[in-house]
């Protein structure tokens, strides 16, 4: 059975299950090694919150054994939602299938590798009830190596010049939001996905707590520097316009000393009857604004390519399996 996501719906819970307080949703990517201790330790965080709680992790196309252990905590414990999706969607697609399917009355989006602390869950939620219905967890940025330290500042500065978004640097997707909050991520259905992206278009105020990001549980990340290269200008595409704009501003400016060039030539020509040397100058304008041409078609076609992907309406992702199958059913359109 396959539960498509092709529109926003909040599932109906049962009345012995009520609406929780605070949902997690973790996406779970090879991962593991990690998941009994996720798991141990969200029981022992959220407890200290609320008995009503849910953690839905969501296996995002893993191969190893990821699925079978969330299988394993979901009939530990009905408290742990397990979705399993058909194939790798992405991060950020993962996140929007828990997202989806959260009930709760605050929504907290965190990493599987336990670099994020679930015991940093409380802080975020009191931080939260003093009327804050957006806070971020703002990773310590000294702890950061120097090459992610690099392109990170490199990716929000990028992102902050050319989009129309300022994300604060140092900022991940470990946060908490307010059940409003979640409803206007839900209703965004853009085939681009950048959570923290979409949080601060949402344009709802936030607050920041600090905190230690921990050393990875287990394995390596798949976060390299062309793979954050790639989301920046994924990113770029899906909130701005921007880049379009500066080509025509240089076009523009093109234009101006073209003209004012050959306003200088003719009048070189009638004053002292003469031409301008200069051809090698002269062909390496022409090789230069040629490329430039290119690069201006490419990103035009990239934007088309983005309009096409949306044009297709096809669901963000693809349910294939979980532990409470009604969660399938209700995302279905």
């Amino acid at each position: 059975m396959l539960g498509l996501s092709s529109r926003s719906a909040t599932p109906p819970a049962s009345p012995a299950e009520g609406v929780p307080e605070i949902s997690v949703v973790v996406p779970v990517y090879y991962a593991a090694a990690c998941v009994d201790e996720l798991v141990r330790r969200l029981h022992l965080a959220l407890a200290s919150i609320s008995a009503h709680y849910e953690v839905l992790l969501v296996d995002d196309g893993s191969a190893d054994d990821s699925w079978a252990r969330i299988q394993e905590a979901a009939q530990a414990d009905k408290r742990m939602v397990g979705v399993r999706l058909s194939r790798n969607f992405g991060q950020h697609y993962a996140i929007s299938a828990g997202i989806d399917l959260a009930r709760g009355n605050w929504v907290v989006v965190m990493d599987c590798d336990l670099q994020d602390p679930p015991e940093v869950i409380p802080a975020l939620y009191a931080k939260a009830q003093e009327g804050h219905r957006v806070v971020f967890a703002r990773q310590q940025v000294s702890q950061a190596s120097f090459g992610d330290r690099i392109t990170s500042r490199a990716f929000y500065l990028s992102l902050g010049l050319i989009s129309k978004i300022k994300v604060e640097q140092g900022l991940t997707n470990f946060s908490i939001a307010s059940r409003q909050v979640s409803d206007v991520v839900r209703s965004m259905r853009d085939r681009l996905r950048f959570y923290g992206g979409m949080l601060f278009w949402a344009g709802f105020p936030y607050a920041v707590i600090d905190y230690a990001r921990a050393e990875r549980f287990s394995g390596t990340s798949n976060y390299n520097f062309w793979r954050r290269l790639r989301l920046a200008v994924k990113n770029v595409f899906a909130y701005s316009t921007v880049p379009l704009e500066y080509c025509t501003y240089v076009g523009l400016g093109v234009m101006v000393l073209a003209a004012a060039y050959g306003v200088y030539a003719v009048a070189g020509y009638f004053l002292h009857s003469s031409i301008p040397s200069g051809w090698t100058s002269l062909a390496l304008l022409v090789v230069f604004f040629g490329g430039f041409l290119a690069f201006q078609l490419g990103l035009i076609g990239l934007y088309v390519g983005q309009i096409m992907e949306e044009s297709r309406r096809r669901p963000l992702y693809v349910i294939a399996e979980s532990t409470v199958p009604h969660l399938i059913t209700s995302v279905a359109a």
